[in-house]
């Protein structure tokens, strides 16, 4: 199973800026709803703990983020 975030936003900074930013874990850990932690593996690639709770339940996800279409 994929959990898979798509979508489109204008961000009003300098392209550069912007792309730092992103290539920065501790900057995209802040912007997946629940990560608790970010590591990079290598340059595309990064390890990632996601907690998430819908009502009384809560589970813990261990997984990878793979950046693609640099």
């Amino acid at each position: 199973m994929a959990l898979v975030i798509e979508g489109e936003e204008r961000i009003a900074a300098p392209v550069q800026k912007v792309w730092e930013a992103l290539n920065d874990p501790t900057v995209l850990k802040d912007a997946i709803p629940g990560c608790q932690s970010l590591e990079m593996k290598s340059a595309t690639e990064m390890a990632a703990t996601v907690v998430l709770k819908i009502g009384p339940i809560k589970a813990t996800f261990n997984g990878e983020v793979t950046l693609k279409n640099l």
